[in-house]
């Protein structure tokens, strides 16, 4: 049964850990599509 239980979370916190990291990589793209047009624009 807890076994389950870890499995369950564990495959949870992966996914949450994947959309944050797609996210963040969508942000990059965005921010160098932003820096491409215009060079001397810093994004952190």
């Amino acid at each position: 049964m807890r076994n389950t239980l870890l499995k369950k979370y564990f495959s949870y916190f992966i996914i949450l850990i994947n959309n944050k990291l797609s996210k963040n990589n969508e942000n990059m793209r965005n921010a160098f599509l932003i820096s491409d047009s215009s060079p001397n624009l810093v994004v952190i």
